[in-house]
């Protein structure tokens, strides 16, 4: 199967358009922004990945301190729960860090990719060859072997 995306690092996906946080929203006036006049009200739900949920909490942030009548509530239970309570309908948006699959594709799910994520290997300060990595470094043959294989 061919990829879309040619990068080392993996994509992470919300798979309903960020724009969609007004879903549940009354019209908004951008006039009027303070939260007594800021006709946006109403409570939006996310859930899903992980690697999401940080920048989620940020945007969420962000845009409550525009629209303080709008409530935001974010859970993060992993990629799964996020496509599984967004196609069920149980919350408005879902976090997703994979590719969609056909299936998931044919029960009307999308995404917009909004960042890219990666693993970073961190060494213990107490690791007995932290000297030896400091000095050789590791190949990539090695750190496959070691974290991917478990030899």
């Amino acid at each position: 199967m061919k990829k879309k995306y040619t990068s080392h690092f993996p994509c992470t996906f919300l798979f309903i358009v960020p724009l969609m946080l007004l879903a549940g929203c009354t019209q908004h006036n951008s006039n009027n922004t303070s939260a007594k006049n800021d006709p946006l009200k109403g409570k939006i739900t996310i859930s899903g990945a992980f690697a999401l949920y940080p920048l989620t909490v940020k945007w969420a942030e962000e845009f409550q301190k525009l629209h303080p009548n709008v409530t935001i509530n974010i859970s993060a239970g992993g990629a799964g729960k996020g496509m599984a309570d967004a196609l069920s309908k149980m919350v408005d948006l879902g976090m997703y860090s994979k590719e969609l699959s056909a299936e998931e594709r044919a029960k009307g799910a999308w995404f917009v990719a909004v960042a890219r994520d990666a693993v970073i290997p961190t060494v213990n300060v107490g690791n007995p060859v932290l000297k030896e990595l400091k000095m050789k470094g590791m190949t990539q043959q090695m750190f496959y072997k070691i974290f991917i294989t478990g030899r």
